[in-house]
C-alpha cells in the first residue's frame, strides 16, 4: 500500500526538528554506508543509485511518492538535480554527514536523512521543478474543492472510510481544519461538516500521529500510521462524545496523496 507522502514528511520533520538533536561523527560500518551511497552519484548510475532507496519515498504533498526503483530512475532528476546530486558527490563525509541518535544519518542540515541499514528515507530537499509542480497540484486541487474549503496552504489528506470521505488541510500556524462529507459525495459539494484550528499530536517514536478537532462536546481524532499493509489500517477516525467513543472507522482509500 502507498504512503503518503505528506503525511511522512510531516511527521519526520516533527520528529526532526521539535526534539533537541545530537549529531555524532560518523564511526565504523556507518562511513562505509555513506561511502559506497557518495560513490554511486560519483559513478552516476540511476539504477544503482535506486537500490539505496526505501520505497515509497514521499515527496512533500500533493506530489505523489516515489514507489519503487523504477519510478525512481523515471523521476530521477526531479528529486536529485543537479545541486542535489553535487551536494552529495562533493560532501565531506566527516564534516557533512553526522549520526542523529535514534533518527539515522543526516546529510548537513537535513537535506537527505538515511537509516543505518543504508537506505535513503526522506529527502528534504526540493528541486525547483518539485516546488513548480507543487504549487501547480495544490492550484489545481483547489478547482476541485467547495469554495468554503479553497483558502489553505497545503493539503493534508483526502481519505475514505467506508462511511465518510474525510479531508484535512493545513491553514497556518500548524492549525489544520477538516471537512467530511458522505462516502460518495462530490468534495465539490458543501461538507456536511467543517471543523478548524485542528492540532496535529505525535503518539509514537516510529512517526504515528493525529489530529484532533473539537466541536463542542465532541472531539475527532484522525490518526495516522506509518506502517500501513494489507492487513493494518492506513489510519483511523474516531470520534468521541466526552470521554465515550461513538465512532471508529477505518480508512480504507486514498482519494489524493
Amino acid at each position: 500500500m502507498k504512503q503518503n507522502c505528506t503525511l511522512v514528511c510531516y511527521f519526520l520533520f516533527l520528529l526532526i526538528f521539535f526534539s533537541p538533536l545530537k549529531v555524532f561523527s560518523l564511526e565504523g560500518e556507518n562511513l562505509k554506508i555513506v561511502n559506497d551511497f557518495k560513490n554511486v552519484f560519483i559513478k552516476g548510475d540511476k539504477r544503482e543509485i535506486a537500490k539505496f532507496i526505501k520505497y515509497p519515498l514521499p515527496r512533500r504533498s500533493p506530489i505523489p511518492s516515489i514507489d519503487t526503483p523504477e519510478d525512481l530512475v523515471r523521476r530521477f532528476e526531479e528529486v536529485f538535480d543537479n545541486k542535489l546530486s553535487n551536494m552529495i558527490k562533493n560532501s565531506n563525509i566527516n564534516k557533512d554527514w553526522h549520526e542523529v541518535g535514534w533518527r539515522g544519518i543526516m546529510l548537513k542540515n537535513g537535506a537527505l536523512w538515511m537509516d543505518f541499514d543504508g537506505k535513503v528515507r526522506l529527502v528534504i530537499y526540493q528541486s525547483d521543478f518539485e516546488k513548480a509542480l507543487r504549487n501547480k497540484l495544490i492550484e489545481s486541487d483547489r478547482k476541485k474543492i467547495h469554495k468554503s474549503l479553497k483558502v489553505f496552504n497545503e493539503p493534508v489528506l483526502d481519505w475514505k472510510t467506508k462511511r465518510f470521505r474525510i479531508r484535512i488541510d493545513e491553514t497556518g500556524k500548524r492549525k489544520y481544519r477538516y471537512a467530511a462529507w458522505p462516502k460518495d459525495k462530490s468534495p465539490l459539494t458543501k461538507p456536511d461538516l467543517i471543523l478548524i484550528n485542528g492540532k496535529s499530536i505525535r503518539v509514537s517514536s516510529g512517526g504515528d500521529h493525529l489530529y484532533e478537532f473539537k466541536n463542542g462536546n465532541y472531539t475527532y481524532k484522525v490518526y495516522v500510521y506509518v506502517v500501513a499493509s494489507d492487513k493494518n489500517p492506513i489510519g483511523v477516525l474516531e470520534v468521541y462524545k466526552k470521554d465515550k467513543q461513538v465512532l471508529s472507522e477505518s480508512f480504507i482509500e486514498k482519494m489524493n496523496p
